[in-house]
């Protein structure tokens, strides 16, 4: 399929994990892609793999909790690449542990990609978008934007907040011709784990957490097929449905889980 043949797409986060798979898919399916990480050279590499797709990529280094970059970043796709049909919000980090441990800075860190990222893209981008009457935005939130998790306060709070303001922009937007679309998995194959702060002495299960864990490809084909259907939300991997379908049809159920689950931690903390 080349559902994006000719289409332009921005990718953050993009020089690995889910920001690199979707890039990929996008180019697979014709989509010219920038692709912005972090890292410069791991961003100049995921544009090399996509230029092997025969379309044109660029990448470059973007802080995105930094509007300054963004918005430089922007001004760049447009001269050397053009209308932007697709922007990708992916980039992200993560943080772990009870809640008391938990610094200002640590809320800082996580809230500075997680959700003033998304921010500062979809303040970026969204006015071209607005200008042609066309456009899709992905917001990569996660399944713990949907269901809380004890020893994981501040990301929830961050993935939720990706949630709420992807749902509100997909009304808001609806008439003016813009597509919004949530993505929100479980655990991927990605090394955002092994980059995780943690903190209060807790670690991450990385053993167990792999083996239930969606690969990256597979869930950027979720999110193409979600985008070319204007899908309002992609909820991916199985563990994830089971706590969203929980959540909604076993409420009290899901409130003890939650429970114990809180408990666990707050005894590590």
């Amino acid at each position: 399929m080349r559902r994006f043949a000719g289409k332009t797409a921005v990718v953050t986060g993009a020089g690995s994990g889910i920001g690199r798979a979707i890039a990929l898919a996008l180019a697979s399916e014709g989509a010219n892609v920038a692709c912005a990480d972090l890292n410069l050279d791991t961003a100049e590499a995921t544009a090399r793999e996509v230029r092997t797709a025969g379309v044109n990529a660029l990448g470059a280094a973007c802080d995105v909790s930094k509007a300054d970059q963004v918005m430089a970043f922007s001004e760049r796709v447009a001269a050397e690449m053009g209308s932007v049909d697709v922007l990708v919000n992916n980039a992200g980090v993560a943080l772990g542990g009870p809640v008391e441990h938990l610094s200002l800075e640590d809320w800082a860190w996580l809230l500075g990609p997680n959700l003033w990222g998304v921010i500062h893209g979809v303040h970026a981008f969204l006015p071209a978008m607005l200008a042609r009457g066309s456009g899709h935005i992905v917001n990569v939130a996660s399944a713990a934007g949907l269901v809380g998790a004890g020893g994981m306060v501040s990301y929830c709070t961050s993935k939720f907040a990706v949630v709420g303001m992807s749902e509100a922009l997909r009304f808001e937007l609806a008439s003016r011709g813009i597509g919004v679309t949530v993505v929100c998995p479980g655990f991927v194959d990605t090394k955002i784990v092994d980059s995780a702060r943690m903190v209060g002495g807790v670690t991450a299960p990385k053993a167990f957490l792999k083996r239930i864990s969606m690969k990256s490809d597979v869930l950027a084909s979720l999110v193409l097929d979600g985008v070319a259907d204007n899908d309002a939300r992609v909820v991916a991997t199985g563990h994830a449905k089971a706590l969203v379908a929980l959540k909604t049809h076993a409420p009290r159920l899901y409130d003890r889980v939650g429970r114990l689950m809180g408990r666990a931690f707050a005894r590590l903390g």
